[in-house]
């Protein structure tokens, strides 16, 4: 995006287990600047802590009881201030970006710890038509922006499995970390 400033963005991944899932599985993620996550339409965990930009750091997720064998679906709310620091603090600013890995442990698996799905082009976002991109900046101390937020423009289903995203964007790609 040309302007990645007070942005929201929804991204998607959905992903079938041929087998049982296993017996534990661990999400590892970070976004510039913070995220929500949910997995089959269950809320997970958000992230990640306020941090200077060159030390990000990512964040892990049990989610073993939520995979299921079939169909599953990664969903994200990821949220970037913007690219320059309107702050004191000088903290989550910088292009916005979403880094998430889902690792597969347990016994009798080819690789404990592979990664069974990553960020990459096969994943679908959406500005999120919810939250109003040109609110002003509400304080200069940590530069956050005004929340305006339209709940009659909710997207129903978006982070369930089956939910049709062939309409969204794929993502760009900027590389295999670590990238700038």
């Amino acid at each position: 995006r040309e302007n990645m400033n007070n942005l929201y963005v929804f991204a998607r991944r959905e992903f079938r287990l041929a087998s049982a899932p296993p017996k534990q599985a661990r999400i590892l993620i970070t976004a510039s600047s913070l995220y929500k996550l949910y997995v089959n339409g269950h809320y997970v965990g958000r992230g990640p802590n306020p941090t200077d930009p060159s030390r990000y750091y990512y964040d892990g997720h049990d989610v073993s009881a939520l995979l299921r064998k079939g169909a599953n679906v990664i969903a994200v709310e990821a949220y970037n201030y913007g690219d320059t620091s309107k702050t004191a603090l000088k903290q989550n600013w910088g292009p916005g970006g979403l880094l998430l890995e889902l690792r597969a442990f347990g016994k009798g698996r080819p690789a404990d710890g592979a990664p069974i799905l990553a960020t990459d082009s096969s994943w679908r976002l959406l500005q999120a038509p919810t939250w109003d991109s040109s609110a002003p900046v509400n304080c200069t101390l940590l530069g956050d922006y005004k929340e305006i937020y339209d709940s009659r423009l909710e997207i129903q289903g978006w982070k369930e499995v089956g939910f049709d995203d062939r309409a969204w964007e794929k993502p760009r790609v900027l590389g295999r970390p670590p990238v700038a």
